[in-house]
């Protein structure tokens, strides 16, 4: 009776092994489904990101110069971003000449009588993480416009001839910047702006 009543534990102690044994092997196949569905989720990611980057090579923006303001002495830019593609594309308007005001040195001036570029001397602000609600979209096909006042950001003078390049980003919620196709603005300064 003794023997019988220590094989049944050790059957119990053997069922008890096994049972655990089972257990960790059924948790470590979980475990690894679990790391493949998270490598299939990083190459969505990865997927939506090369969407984003083929969207961005037909996003063209383009600089104009707004010539009323121009004639009476200030540097107005009007900006033009046009999405020629099929998708939506959202982007950050900060730093950058979609804002009401410029916040940043996102643009490279250059005087080209002297060979010198513009040192920038607005201002420049620091903000919290973006929401989505800070981004702003652009339906297929769709074209926005924006006015901005670069007057104060830099040192402009009379008869200076300047070449204007955009040389910022527009971000998308991926944190990574469009590819975008750039104009540059070529201008002389009227007599309105002052002698330096």
């Amino acid at each position: 009776m003794f023997y019988r009543s220590s094989a049944g534990k050790g059957s119990v102690a053997k069922l008890a092994i096994l049972s655990f044994l089972l257990l960790t092997l059924f948790a470590c196949s979980e475990t690894v489904d679990l790391k493949a569905q998270t490598s299939v989720n990083a190459q969505d990611v990865k997927s939506n990101s090369s969407v984003s980057e083929k969207v961005s090579n037909e996003l063209v923006l383009d600089l104009a110069v707004d010539q009323e303001y121009l004639d009476s002495g200030q540097l107005v830019l009007i900006a033009t971003l046009k999405n020629g593609s099929t998708n939506e594309v959202s982007f950050l308007p900060w730093a950058n000449p979609f804002e009401k005001n410029v916040t940043a040195d996102f643009l490279t001036i250059v005087d080209l009588t002297a060979g010198v570029e513009l040192p920038y001397r607005g201002i420049m602000v620091k903000r919290m993480p973006p929401k989505p609600s800070d981004y702003q979209s652009l339906a297929p096909q769709q074209t926005i416009s924006n006015t901005i006042d670069i007057t104060s950001s830099y040192t402009f003078c009379a008869d200076q001839k300047l070449k204007i390049v955009y040389s910022g980003a527009l971000y998308n919620q991926l944190s990574k910047p469009y590819a975008l196709e750039l104009n540059s603005l070529e201008m002389v300064l009227p007599d309105a702006f002052p002698d330096c």
